[in-house]
């Protein structure tokens, strides 16, 4: 027999196992920390905006109907101008902007927001749109007046969902203003008037009145608003 064959075999063996168990070894480490990552993602939650913001499917009547009202009725006095909603005053040829219809621009800028989600349990904010300063414009082209129009509003967000009963919210809402605060307390306007659905909603507005004692007067002393820029282009 040739030993040193023999001990050449045995060596060569030796050193295979060991390569052999050493793979077996890494193989198993990995295997643990692939684990271990899986683990950790599991337990930890998926990364989710700072704000949820849900969104009632409300129908075109308080939206869509409004804005296409607003663009084919101009003697209303709204008209698009360079991707603005804008209404306007006429004086002659003059033509002076009065205030940019923050409704629209700011309903569309939220439908592709990454804050939105469509699961209402989920959200931090629910949001109404309702077109109510071109509801105001377009009277002459709705076939319902401004306060039905109101009261339906009302009823389908109280019908919707369970967080808006008798205009007290659960959680918290907010609406958007095309015009002025004051201007929605008028009667031509009277969106503010009810203080019963409004008086708990965060509103969006090109302004704020001012004016202490008016807006006590108006019942809304303690109601708040948020004044945004009025010149938002559409996406």
């Amino acid at each position: 027999m040739n030993w040193k064959q023999l001990q050449a075999d045995i060596d060569e063996s030796t050193v295979l196992t060991g390569t052999k168990h050493q793979q077996h070894r890494d193989a198993v480490v990995s295997s643990k920390i692939e684990t271990q990552r899986l683990e950790n993602a599991a337990k930890s939650p998926a990364t989710r905006p700072s704000l949820l913001v849900y969104i009632y499917d409300v129908p075109s009547m308080f939206t869509t109907d409004l804005l296409h009202c607003a663009i084919n009725n101009t003697d209303n006095g709204y008209q698009r101008t360079e991707d603005r909603f804008t209404s306007t005053t006429h004086s002659g040829d003059d033509v002076t902007s009065v205030v940019t219809s923050l409704e629209v621009l700011f309903h569309r800028r939220l439908l592709s927001s990454k804050y939105l989600t469509s699961d209402a349990t989920k959200a931090d904010v629910l949001f109404i749109p309702f077109y109510a300063s071109l509801a105001c414009n377009c009277r002459s082209g709705i076939n319902v007046t401004v306060a039905d129009l109101h009261s339906q509003l009302w009823q389908f967000v109280d019908q919707t969902l369970p967080y808006f009963r008798n205009g007290k919210p659960s959680r918290p809402h907010f609406m958007v203003l095309g015009k002025p605060e004051r201007y929605h307390w008028t009667k031509i306007c009277p969106l503010l008037r009810d203080k019963e659905h409004t008086s708990n909603i965060i509103f969006i507005s090109p302004d704020r009145e001012n004016n202490v004692e008016l807006r006590k007067y108006a019942g809304r002393g303690t109601s708040q608003i948020i004044v945004a820029p009025t010149q938002l282009t559409s996406p």
